[in-house]
């Protein structure tokens, strides 16, 4: 299992090719968007002041001069603090590797309340833990089940009371884990209302007081 996540990291080499690649993407799109922009100012002033700023004209090429190398540093900025800012876990799944040893995590649970992604409807469960903490988990069967509603349906994810974790005491991977113990209750979804970045890492403990789930991940009130 370590060895299979240490191989689905991206080495150095393929790090560098993923910024490479965002870097040209983002440099054509940017450099596009500058021109579109261009194009649309040259079409109103030559309506309003009959002055030809077009694709063909002077101010096109002393644009494009401009912005051609400015798009660029731009595009390679952006790319190289994205890359840096990336997860770079091999070292740590070696070093559990190394160790050869899994922390056992052992967890019990009172209520549950789940979350909805409405786009996919992908489901968030957040379990009210005995010492009164919160434990995110995905069902990742559901999303695994892809957008049709009535094939997620089919899931096997049950909430349950007790769960135990394997975890890795370097990388802090969950290797494995097995929901057990009486089935607990859970109402209707609630739409999960964050944009994906900001949605809670699954089988990890939240800094968030259950009373304030559904403020925190729900919908927002006016």
């Amino acid at each position: 299992m370590l060895g299979d996540l240490l191989g689905a990291q991206p080495t150095t080499a393929r790090r560098w090719k993923l910024a490479a690649s965002n870097a040209i993407v983002l440099w054509a799109a940017s450099l596009l968007g500058i021109v579109v922009l261009w194009l649309a100012m040259a079409w109103l002033a030559q309506q309003v002041w009959e002055v030809r700023w077009g694709l063909n004209s002077p101010a096109m090429s002393w644009l494009l001069l401009m912005a051609t190398p400015l798009c660029a540093v731009f595009a390679i900025g952006t790319s190289f603090r994205w890359i840096r800012a990336l997860p770079d876990h091999r070292a740590s799944l070696q070093r559990d590797i190394a160790l050869a040893e899994v922390l056992e995590e052992q967890h019990v649970f009172v209520e549950v309340m789940r979350f909805e992604e409405p786009e996919h409807g992908g489901l968030l469960y957040c379990f009210h833990s005995d010492d009164d903490r919160v434990f995110a988990d995905f069902d990742l069967e559901r999303q695994d089940l892809g957008e049709d509603r009535d094939a997620a349906a089919a899931s096997s994810y049950r909430p349950r009371a007790s769960l135990v974790t394997l975890r890795g005491p370097e990388s802090g991977f969950v290797l494995a884990k097995a929901l057990s113990g009486p089935e607990l209750p859970v109402d209707e979804p609630i739409p999960l209302a964050l944009d994906p970045q900001h949605w809670p890492e699954s089988e990890t403990y939240l800094d968030i007081p259950w009373d304030q789930l559904v403020k925190v991940l729900g919908p927002q009130k006016d």
